[in-house]
């Protein structure tokens, strides 16, 4: 146990400042948890998985009133047991440290694998290159404000950041049965955690099935032709798994979704700043420049 602690003494230091950080109270009078912001995002969120431990209901109900969440129900899903533990609405908060505790570990995970260089050839101590190397982003994750704040929001972004930082560990690993079916099938749960992370689906997909065709093109044709099979095979299952999800009752829908930003005009009528949606292309031509300036850090933009 000391040698294990010894080994891995950055990340049990860094661990323990993080903890500190996180060291809060959902249940105080002197903090804003309870406030359940943003609204109406975490009731939709919340209240289904309190729901569910309840009266094994997966929705918003009130005084006899049934709601459907609008948003994707893995999130909610996640919260479940914890309210199995304690029906205390406040309950999630212990649910994103676990999120935000799993996330540091994978990006601890994916910096010492990404620090496995050669520094032989330097005159510098290659082993105190690494411990630095390891020690500074870990140093810079924990204390970011929003590594810790998120945790206070019954938002899918606390589970968010885990699957990216998941995706992120299985594209850096070589490839192998285990990581051509996750590569194929892991993305998917972006889709159904937050529908605007789509692009991260799309972008983490391409990304690994590239890694497969040049890791295996480096060996031999056979190779490329088994993880292929299996990364495809995974890609198709996850597509008729969401097709079957949406067949579900109750749960949220993407076909409902799209209504919803793209309403259908029909021929004939005008369209008008009042006919719904949430989507518009004409907002592109003001608004892309500035998030692509910002992207490329441009200039500064406010988080929420």
């Amino acid at each position: 146990m000391v040698t294990m602690i010894k080994k891995h003494s950055i990340f049990v230091f860094c661990l323990l400042i993080f903890l500190l950080f996180l060291a809060r109270n959902p249940f105080s009078s002197r903090t804003l948890i309870p406030n359940f912001e943003p609204y109406p995002d975490a009731i939709h969120y919340v209240v289904p998985a309190r729901n569910f431990v309840i009266n094994t209901q997966f929705a918003i109900v009130r005084e006899g009133r049934v709601i459907n969440p609008r948003v994707p129900p893995l999130y909610s899903l996640f919260l479940i047991p914890f309210y199995a533990l304690n029906s205390d609405p406040r309950f999630f908060y212990f649910g994103n440290v676990l999120l935000a505790l799993c996330s540091f570990f994978l990006f601890y995970l994916i910096i010492k694998q990404l620090s496995k260089n050669d520094f032989r050839p330097l005159t510098f101590d290659s082993r105190l290159i690494t411990k630095i190397l390891i020690f500074f982003p870990l140093f810079l994750y924990i204390t970011n404000y929003f590594n810790y704040w998120y945790p206070t929001l019954a938002m899918s972004e606390n589970l968010t950041i885990f699957l990216f930082l998941l995706n992120l560990f299985i594209l850096i690993n070589p490839v192998n049965k285990v990581t051509a079916i996750a590569g194929g099938i892991i993305p998917f749960a972006f889709f159904i955690t937050k529908y605007a992370h789509i692009p991260l689906t799309v972008v983490f997909l391409i990304a690994y099935g590239i890694k497969v065709i040049i890791d295996s093109g480096r060996t031999n044709k056979l190779l490329f032709k088994k993880w292929g099979l299996y990364f495809g095979t995974s890609v198709i299952i996850a597509v008729l798994l969401l097709l079957y999800f949406e067949l579900i009752p109750g749960i949220s829908s993407l076909i409902d979704y799209i209504k919803i930003l793209f309403p259908i005009q029909k021929s004939g009528s005008q369209i008008s700043n009042s006919a719904g949606g949430w989507f518009s292309v004409l907002y592109m031509k003001e608004h892309l420049p500035k998030y692509i300036r910002a992207i490329f850090g441009g200039y500064s933009v406010r988080f929420l």
